[in-house]
């Protein structure tokens, strides 16, 4: 399965720690966003780290999940680094 997380983190030291980790764990296709292909043994182990680095009141971190079908219907603007493990097109 496909994962979007996000995140929004003031405290600069835990926020390069959670970019870090996101950095070893998927692809960055934005700045605080990442694209992770997690399968049912790996998806809870990155849950669990990244609720164990995150404190509710310095900011915020959201999965979210993605179907197949949904990857394949994202059309990207702009840059061509969406979504690596598909063809890359730019509208022009």
């Amino acid at each position: 399965m496909t994962y979007l997380i996000s995140y929004d983190i003031s405290e600069p030291k835990r926020l390069k720690e959670i970019a870090k980790f996101l950095e070893n764990t998927g692809y960055r296709i934005q700045e605080s966003v990442f694209q992770c292909g997690l399968d049912e043994e790996e998806y809870p182990k990155v849950r669990s780290w990244l609720l164990n680095h995150i404190e509710k009141n310095e900011g915020s971190l959201m999965i979210f999940p993605v179907c197949a079908k949904c990857i394949q219907s994202v059309i990207p603007l702009g840059l061509p680094y969406l979504f690596p493990e598909r063809e890359r097109y730019q509208i022009l």
